[in-house]
């Protein structure tokens, strides 16, 4: 079969490392198409870097000269968490190298809103104009990271995430500038997977999320926020399913 690109975009706090059992899932289940996971500035293998005057369209055009240049085409775009700020740049700043986006469990501002505008400040519930927040950093960065990513994870997973969570972190323009959806998605084709046991993103923000984007297909899994970590193989079928028939 001759299957198309696949680019994996990482969300907040994680680097390419995240991917890596959804991309062996991919294969056992005999997706032979090229899979890229690039690492956002900040993250991964580009920890360390001067982020703090890069805008969201730099971090767009950085990720799409990279994949320009191993000769990335017709991909299907996959974007987690916080990487939905960052994937209608990419494809208004290079639409030959995409022919279709999947948002796993965005975070989608409306048009003139950042996503710390969405959050809000308050723990969830105090506001409910805003989605608010499952624990307080003041209560310390590995409770905080555990009230969002470890449900469902081993005590193994837990430790990976958590070392890596807290050397990986996204330029502060992710969270702070407004965003801006010009022209997106026209007539591209948009899918949205919800997580229906998110303690980040409730389910119903993320339908309003999907409403935003227009989506043309709406997949609904049983897992928390990170799937990627805790159900790969379901990830994985979702995922082939989409880079063959959307």
């Amino acid at each position: 079969m001759n299957d198309r690109d696949v680019v994996l975009v990482h969300g907040g706090h994680h680097g390419a490392w995240c991917w890596d059992a959804v991309v062996e899932s991919m294969r056992n289940l005999g997706y032979e198409g090229n899979i890229h996971t690039p690492d956002v500035p900040g993250c991964g293998s580009k920890r360390g870097r001067d982020t703090d005057r890069l805008r969201l369209i730099e971090i767009a055009e950085e990720l799409n000269d990279e994949l320009s240049g191993i000769g990335t085409r017709n991909a299907l775009l996959v974007g987690h968490s916080m990487a939905g700020v960052v994937l209608p740049l990419m494809v208004e700043n290079r639409p030959a190298l995409f022919s279709s986006a999947c948002f796993l469990s965005t975070s989608i501002p409306r048009n003139g809103e950042s996503i710390l505008d969405l959050f809000g400040t308050e723990l969830r519930g105090i506001d409910q104009t805003r989605i608010g927040w499952p624990e307080s950093r003041e209560a310390g960065l590995e409770k905080f990271f555990a009230a969002m990513f470890a449900p469902d994870m081993t005590p193994e997973q837990f430790d990976v995430v958590l070392k890596n969570a807290l050397e990986d972190s996204w330029p502060a323009c992710a969270s702070a500038e407004a965003v801006y959806r010009s022209g997106f998605p026209g007539s591209f084709s948009v899918s949205f997977i919800v997580t229906e046991r998110d303690p980040i993103l409730p389910p119903a923000w993320q339908g309003r999320f999907a409403e935003r984007l227009g989506v043309t297909r709406l997949y609904s899994i049983d897992t928390p926020h990170e799937p990627f970590i805790t159900h790969p193989d379901l990830l994985a079928e979702i995922l082939v399913k989409t880079a063959r028939t959307n």
